[in-house]
């Protein structure tokens, strides 16, 4: 199995789709979406999206929009549901990307989704079609990819899948089978209805930059970093409270009640312990947008 570089899965990828055909069983299903897809008003969406994102510095192809989309909120014709995991935008989210939102409208929580939340489309650079099938794998995880199975996101409804899925967190069922079309037959079946639905030939570095930015990095671990931030202040203040009631009154204290009281202690541990929690998290969400990128 090829290690998990973005060099890696885009050759792999790019080797898989090279023979994948779309399983006559599933064509109608696929121009159905694909079709819809490329409606003028639906598309006036995507297209819309990818200009705005292009003002602000960023280059992502309209259709790998809608095929994110689509596979993230389903059909949703009056685009209530955001791109980053199919939540309403006008409320906070609740499925990861947690904590989101709301946001103004549908726009703006794609460019939420795209640029600050995992895995940063809009700072993907290789658009070739084993660039694009990889950072939409990266929307699902690597899990298929560093088992060495066909990933039924990207390939069902073709004929490079047949079965196995994960049917839940960590969970792989072999003889499961995805009835969701995936982003190739979805991408394959677009181009019958749009001529602009087309790959760049250019094999580009995937990123930018071999690490992830800091700002990226310090948004993943903002909360993280608050919450540790918090427990040592607040670990400070509590001992300080604790040993402050040692002192004050009007019976002058014995020599033992002048040491730190059991409850300073105790206060003092609980925010050692919040702390080292909190680090952890800290030292994962890290390691995972370093994955990711």
């Amino acid at each position: 199995m090829p290690k998990a570089t973005n060099a890696a899965m885009i050759a792999a990828n790019e080797a898989v789709f090279a023979k994948a055909q779309i399983r006559p069983e599933w064509q109608g299903r696929i121009d159905v979406a694909a079709r819809r897809l490329c409606e003028p008003k639906t598309k006036a969406w995507f297209t819309e999206e990818s200009a705005r994102l292009k003002r602000k510095g960023y280059d992502v192809p309209w259709f790998m929009i809608a095929v994110t989309k689509e596979m993230e909120a389903g059909p949703d014709p009056q685009f209530l549901r955001s791109i980053a995991q199919g939540d309403r935008w006008d409320r906070i989210s609740v499925n990861v990307p947690k904590g989101r939102g709301p946001f103004d409208d549908w726009h703006e929580a794609a460019d939420d989704a795209l640029i600050k939340c995992a895995p940063y489309m809009a700072l993907w650079k290789n658009w070739t079609m084993g660039g694009a099938l990889t950072i939409s794998m990266k929307y699902n995880g690597l899990g298929y990819f560093t088992k060495g199975v066909p990933n039924p996101y990207l390939f069902s409804g073709t004929t490079a899948y047949s079965s196995g899925k994960y049917v839940r967190d960590s969970v792989f069922d072999p003889q499961a089978v995805s009835a969701q079309v995936g982003i190739a037959a979805l991408l394959l079946g677009m181009q019958k209805f749009d001529a602009s639905v087309v790959f760049s030939n250019d094999n580009v570095d995937a990123r930018p930059s071999a690490a992830p930015p800091k700002d990226i990095v310090d948004e993943a671990t903002k909360a993280a970093r608050n919450v540790r931030t918090a427990a040592g202040a607040g670990g400070i203040a509590g001992a300080a409270n604790e040993g402050a009631k040692t002192t004050t009154g009007t019976v002058v204290p014995s020599p033992a009640t002048l040491l730190p009281s059991l409850a300073a202690y105790s206060v003092i541990g609980v925010a050692v312990a919040v702390m080292i929690a909190a680090t952890i998290t800290v030292a994962r969400r890290k390691a995972a947008v370093e994955a990711i990128w």
